[in-house]
Protein backbone atom coordinates (compact mmCIF):
# COMPACT_ATOMS: atom_id res chain seq x y z
CA UNK A 1 0.00 0.00 0.00
CA UNK A 2 3.10 2.33 0.83
CA UNK A 3 3.70 1.82 -2.93
CA UNK A 4 0.76 3.76 -4.09
CA UNK A 5 1.21 6.31 -1.78
CA UNK A 6 3.99 8.46 -3.61
CA UNK A 7 1.66 8.22 -7.08
CA UNK A 8 -1.51 9.85 -5.26
CA UNK A 9 -1.10 12.87 -8.26
CA UNK A 10 -0.89 10.03 -11.15
CA UNK A 11 -3.59 8.07 -10.05
CA UNK A 12 -6.19 11.47 -9.17
CA UNK A 13 -5.20 12.95 -12.63
CA UNK A 14 -6.03 9.22 -14.16
CA UNK A 15 -9.27 9.26 -12.28
CA UNK A 16 -10.24 12.81 -13.46
CA UNK A 17 -9.25 12.16 -16.84
CA UNK A 18 -10.96 8.45 -17.11
CA UNK A 19 -14.35 10.66 -15.45
CA UNK A 20 -13.96 13.72 -17.83
CA UNK A 21 -13.77 10.98 -20.74
CA UNK A 22 -16.65 9.15 -19.94
CA UNK A 23 -18.87 12.18 -19.17
CA UNK A 24 -17.73 13.64 -22.57
CA UNK A 25 -19.10 10.81 -24.55
CA UNK A 26 -22.62 11.14 -22.40
CA UNK A 27 -22.51 14.81 -23.24
CA UNK A 28 -21.52 14.18 -26.98
CA UNK A 29 -24.20 11.59 -27.34
CA UNK A 30 -26.84 13.89 -26.12
CA UNK A 31 -25.82 16.72 -28.46
CA UNK A 32 -26.06 14.25 -30.92
CA UNK A 33 -29.39 12.99 -30.56
CA UNK A 34 -30.56 16.49 -29.92
CA UNK A 35 -28.54 18.09 -33.25
CA UNK A 36 -26.63 20.25 -31.19
CA UNK A 37 -22.79 21.43 -31.17
CA UNK A 38 -20.48 18.05 -31.05
CA UNK A 39 -16.98 17.34 -30.00
CA UNK A 40 -14.85 16.39 -32.49
CA UNK A 41 -13.68 12.40 -32.92
CA UNK A 42 -9.90 13.68 -32.10
CA UNK A 43 -10.93 15.36 -29.21
CA UNK A 44 -12.38 12.25 -28.14
CA UNK A 45 -9.68 10.06 -28.87
CA UNK A 46 -6.97 12.79 -27.71
CA UNK A 47 -8.95 12.21 -24.33
CA UNK A 48 -8.32 8.35 -24.32
CA UNK A 49 -5.12 8.46 -25.54
CA UNK A 50 -3.63 11.32 -22.91
CA UNK A 51 -5.33 8.51 -19.73
CA UNK A 52 -8.73 8.34 -20.24
CA UNK A 53 -9.52 5.00 -22.44
CA UNK A 54 -11.02 3.14 -19.97
CA UNK A 55 -13.81 5.91 -19.11
CA UNK A 56 -13.87 6.79 -23.08
CA UNK A 57 -14.71 3.30 -23.87
CA UNK A 58 -17.19 2.86 -21.03
CA UNK A 59 -18.82 5.94 -22.25
CA UNK A 60 -18.80 4.48 -25.83
CA UNK A 61 -20.86 1.34 -24.37
CA UNK A 62 -22.92 2.58 -22.01
CA UNK A 63 -24.02 5.57 -24.12
CA UNK A 64 -24.14 3.14 -26.96
CA UNK A 65 -21.92 6.10 -28.89
CA UNK A 66 -20.11 5.69 -32.07
CA UNK A 67 -20.29 2.30 -31.31
CA UNK A 68 -21.47 1.16 -34.98
CA UNK A 69 -18.45 2.96 -36.28
CA UNK A 70 -15.60 0.37 -36.68
CA UNK A 71 -12.87 2.51 -37.24
CA UNK A 72 -13.45 4.56 -33.62
CA UNK A 73 -13.98 1.48 -32.29
CA UNK A 74 -11.34 -0.35 -32.87
CA UNK A 75 -8.77 2.60 -32.06
CA UNK A 76 -10.25 3.25 -28.43
CA UNK A 77 -9.55 -0.94 -27.76
CA UNK A 78 -6.38 -0.40 -29.01
CA UNK A 79 -5.64 2.31 -27.16
CA UNK A 80 -7.15 0.81 -23.94
CA UNK A 81 -5.33 -2.60 -24.59
CA UNK A 82 -2.20 -0.41 -24.74
CA UNK A 83 -3.02 1.28 -21.36
CA UNK A 84 -3.75 -2.12 -19.98
CA UNK A 85 -0.47 -3.83 -21.11
CA UNK A 86 1.59 -0.42 -19.82
CA UNK A 87 0.13 -0.47 -16.50
CA UNK A 88 0.69 -4.25 -16.31
CA UNK A 89 4.44 -3.08 -17.17
CA UNK A 90 4.71 -1.39 -15.03
CA UNK A 91 3.33 -2.93 -12.28
CA UNK A 92 6.27 -5.71 -12.18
Amino acid sequence: MDDLLPNVPVWLALLLLNVGAFALFGLDKRQAVQGGARIEERRLILLAIIGGSLGAKLGQIVFRHKSVKPGFRHILTGILVAHAALALYLAQ
